[in-house]
């Protein structure tokens, strides 16, 4: 009974990523490289981030070699035993008590899961849209003639003026999004994707305007 016990707990800590552990109980803030977050080693003193946490949910640092699930962090981290180590981590995240596995909770966790991946792809595809868009923009303005003052002249350059004060405000919003990933709030971060996709939404329209495309047919808003 007490081995079955134990598998429970282990099974719960692990719907639990490296990061998240760390975050949690390290205060780690590292900063995203695509899919991956690189940050100081909270295991051991550097000023140089060697500790790479994986989208799989693992972490290995390239300083100290420790490495693994959020368990292994866990452990490492307060030094103590796998089992203390999961157990802290199903209480931390509000798992359920030891030994009574719940439905409802396993259900939140790969919903926080799902969600968490779609703030990232939302983010990682934003950010590229976004900076391609700002340059872009920077391109056209600087080909603009200064001396043309016809109506239609100045209306591409209300446009493009205001695509790249849209582009720029949603790279700022990608750090909301990191944000309110980090307070752990599903709600908040659900929030936060669904605004960040209306505004890239609008700004993709104004795109269209411009170029006299039809890039967002068929999109919603």
């Amino acid at each position: 009974m007490k081995e079955t016990r134990q598998e429970s707990i282990f099974d719960r800590a692990k719907t639990v990523t490296a990061l998240d552990a760390a975050e949690r109980f390290a205060g780690v803030e590292g900063k995203r490289v695509g899919g991956r977050v690189k940050a100081c080693c909270p295991l051991h003193s550097e000023r140089t981030p060697s500790c790479v946490f994986y989208e799989n949910g693992t972490f290995y640092c390239f300083g100290c070699h420790a490495g693994g699930t959020s368990i292994d962090f866990t452990m490492a981290y307060f030094h103590e035993s796998s089992v203390d180590a999961a157990k802290r981590i199903v209480s931390a995240f509000g798992l359920g008590e030891v030994g009574m596995p719940s439905a409802d909770v396993r259900r939140e966790a790969a919903q926080r899961r799902d969600v968490k991946e779609s703030v990232r792809k939302t983010a990682s595809f934003t950010h590229a849209v976004s900076c391609a868009v700002i340059h872009w923009c920077e391109d056209r303005l600087d080909k603009l003639d200064p001396n043309d003052d016809s109506e239609e002249n100045e209306q591409l350059l209300e446009m493009l003026l205001r695509l790249k004060n849209d582009a720029e405000n949603l790279t700022n919003a990608i750090n909301a999004l990191e944000t309110a990933d980090r307070m752990g709030n599903l709600q908040a971060l659900l929030a936060s994707v669904s605004k960040v996709s209306r505004d890239r939404y609008a700004m993709l329209k104004t795109w269209d305007r411009i170029q006299g495309t039809c890039y967002v047919r068929g999109m919603r808003s």
